[in-house]
């Protein structure tokens, strides 16, 4: 059984979710997750894709937060690959790459005065 919050699942394989002066929290349960791009301008985004699957090989995730924070949840069973650009804020990967794994999430982070949060 799968654990509710607040009704925003969402079954999307490509994101575009944007957040200005104002917050989204959805998770998403997709089966063929792609990747996509988030963006949060004075506002904040939690997305939950722990419960998401990747059919190929790789999904690709843009992250853009500017005077705001995005935190992202991710499946413990993917490599996460991350690279980004951090001006007067930051980005953190807690996520802990699995011995044995077979799906690769690559994640671009620009942070301008901002937070962006990656974690299992």
């Amino acid at each position: 059984m799968l654990l509710q919050k607040k009704n925003n699942y969402r079954e999307d394989r490509y994101l575009d979710y944007f957040a200005i002066l104002s917050s989204l929290d959805t998770v998403n349960v997709s089966n063929d997750f792609r990747g996509g791009s988030i963006t949060a301008i004075m506002g904040g985004a939690e997305v939950d894709l722990s419960q998401c699957n990747i059919q190929t090989e790789s999904a690709q995730l843009i992250l853009t937060a500017i005077m705001g924070g995005i935190e992202i949840k991710l499946p413990r069973e993917w490599r996460v690959i991350v690279t980004g650009v951090p001006i007067l804020g930051g980005w953190e990967n807690k996520t802990n790459t699995p011995y044995e794994y077979t799906k690769t999430l690559y994640i671009k982070c620009t942070a301008i005065l901002g937070g962006i949060e990656i974690k299992n």
